[in-house]
């Protein structure tokens, strides 16, 4: 907006400009790797301009997961908030959203919000867009601390199989799957999980378990068609790694059995 100004024959002429800052950006100060938390932020037009972009999408404003308190294309961008922006001078904006941590290892980090991220509105001080604010991210680590299974059993004959998981990590153990992190056990002629092994069955579960928490599981179990001898059945938790985690190594239990015809 301009505005005229006539001295001594001379005119003058003045852009009135907004200027749009972040006035709070509200989020838990912890979170585990793979969670939706809520966040909220509160854009306000302190400038005596009205702050509209000249984009027909409005002015997309960004969330970035930091390690510093400094935007750069080392951030991940956590999502884009686009919208008509036309906020008068002096107007706030509240929006609340679902925001998903992305997997990464547990440490310090920022959640940086900033308004207008294009700079497509014009302002009369684009260096106050930014806010930080500080979060904590854990991680969880899933181990399973007991397979319980006959010492011996005979091919085709159903057997009772029960397991423990536990989650001795510090974040929630969660999957970003709607179906949940599947375990798989399998029959195998030695410790070593891999493809010549059978798989005797895949137990999937909608996986939310807090640090320190354990879930146990009951199931009958078909034993193949396989000569006699010894034998190892092997559980995996979380076989696909949906799930982020500190340690990917301790996600396996192995327990021997006998195969007799």
């Amino acid at each position: 907006f301009l505005f005229g100004l006539s001295l001594t024959g001379l005119s003058y002429a003045q852009e009135v400009l907004p200027d749009l800052t972040v006035t709070s950006l509200q989020a838990p100060t912890s979170a585990s790797t793979q969670e939706t938390i809520d966040a909220s932020w509160t854009i306000t037009n302190q400038g005596e301009g009205i702050a509209q972009s000249s984009q027909g999408s409005g002015a997309p404003d960004h969330l970035y997961l930091s390690q510093d308190e400094v935007l750069d294309s080392s951030d991940i961008d956590l999502g884009w908030y686009g919208y008509r922006i036309e906020l008068a001078p002096g107007a706030s904006v509240t929006s609340n959203v679902k925001v998903g941590i992305p997997k990464v290892p547990a440490g310090n980090y920022y959640l940086l919000f900033k308004v207008d991220q294009p700079n497509l509105v014009n302002e009369s001080n684009e260096d106050n867009n930014l806010i930080v604010k500080p979060i904590t991210i854990k991680v969880p680590d899933l181990t399973v601390t007991s397979l319980q299974a006959p010492t011996s059993a005979s091919t085709q004959e159903t057997i009772d199989a029960s397991w423990t998981i536990t989650n001795q990590g510090e974040g929630i153990a969660q999957s970003s799957q709607g179906s949940g992190a599947p375990d798989h056990l399998y029959l195998s002629q030695d410790e070593v999980l891999d493809s010549s092994d059978i798989d005797l069955g895949w137990y999937g579960y909608r996986i939310e378990l807090a640090p320190g928490a354990s879930v146990t599981s009951n199931v009958k179990v078909g034993i193949p068609k396989v000569p006699a001898g010894n034998y190892y059945l092997l559980f995996k938790v979380d076989q696909p790694n949906l799930i982020y985690e500190t340690k990917e190594w301790n996600n396996l239990f192995a327990r021997l059995i006998t195969i007799g015809e």
